[in-house]
């Protein structure tokens, strides 16, 4: 499969997004069911998976606030990082169709790594809003040697894609690096970037690496690395160790995102270790009616 750049991505995306009149593109797992909008002017999605929302009849301006899952372990581990958040208005014709999706704990982002959370475009392949997904924390080791920890979703360092051909560009937050396993054990994954996963962690002293964000296994009592978060781009696996006396070093964070165009954009923390992720929509109150939204099926993303 040809490799798709971020630039061309977000090119991509706004020529999609042009034709639903939304100045505001990844895709996630599952079926799509269409959410019938109420009278309520505040709907909330707290199960993984993916669900259609239409603007509501008469609604221009809805607010998203979206929280990526934490990471998650067992006992015998770090402490798993949080999911970022991001808050942010799009503006769109009233009965225009967007896909939510809201990550699980745990998984879509390798063993421990958290989901991320979003809105995408129908066909799930562009990222309109992102919160990254937290690191899975490093395995202790079998006699001593804490696990690493998991880096935040969205806990690093501000960053600015420029504009493309299209003229768009976008906002986002890195994701927190996990740390490494002691003592002197397995190297953590590195927060998801602007453009790429983050970087994987060694191991040591027969350790595994991590891999594409997966967890690099132990090796002679070692503690095994902790899995990425999901994101615009995935945290990095951490590391194992290589013997009973060293952790596996903490997956790295998800990136978070935010396509240029959003307004009153903000970012933060989002669902805490073990906590699956959510999406809350605000509206004004509707009027009218609105055909059924289709029924979509959402490609698995990478993070």
């Amino acid at each position: 499969m040809t490799a798709i750049s971020p630039r061309a991505r977000l090119h991509r995306a706004t020529v999609i997004l042009a034709s639903a009149a939304l100045s505001a593109g990844a895709g996630l797992l599952g079926v799509a069911i269409s959410a019938t909008p109420s009278a309520a002017d505040t709907q909330s999605f707290t199960t993984p998976g993916n669900t259609l929302f239409t603007f509501p009849p008469g609604v221009t301006n809805v607010t998203f606030t979206i929280r990526g899952a934490g990471g998650r372990g067992a006992a015998d581990r770090g402490t798993a990082g949080s999911g970022g958040s991001v808050t942010a208005t799009l503006t769109g014709k009233p009965c225009t169709t967007l896909l939510i999706s809201v990550g699980g704990s745990g998984f879509n982002g390798g063993p421990g790594g958290g989901g991320r959370s979003g809105v995408f475009d129908t066909s799930g392949k562009f990222i309109l809003l992102g919160a990254g997904g937290g690191g899975g924390p490093g395995q202790n080791g079998s006699t001593s040697g804490a696990g690493g920890n998991g880096g935040d979703g969205g806990g690093g360092a501000p960053f600015t894609l420029p504009p493309g051909p299209s003229g768009v560009g976008g906002t986002g937050r890195l994701g927190g690096d996990g740390t490494q396993g002691a003592v002197s054990g397995g190297f953590p994954g590195l927060g998801g970037t602007s453009s790429a996963r983050g970087a994987d962690g060694n191991g040591v002293n027969g350790g595994s690496n991590g891999s594409n964000g997966n967890s690099g296994a132990g090796a002679n009592g070692g503690g095994r690395g902790g899995g990425g978060g999901a994101g615009l781009f995935g945290g990095g696996g951490g590391g194992g160790g290589g013997t009973a006396l060293e952790g596996g070093g903490g997956g790295g964070g998800g990136s978070s995102f935010v396509l240029t165009g959003a307004q009153n954009v903000s970012f933060g923390t989002g669902a805490g270790p073990g906590l699956d992720g959510s999406v809350t929509v605000a509206f004004s109150a509707p009027s009218g009616t609105c055909a059924p939204a289709p029924v979509v099926v959402g490609p698995r993303f990478t993070g």
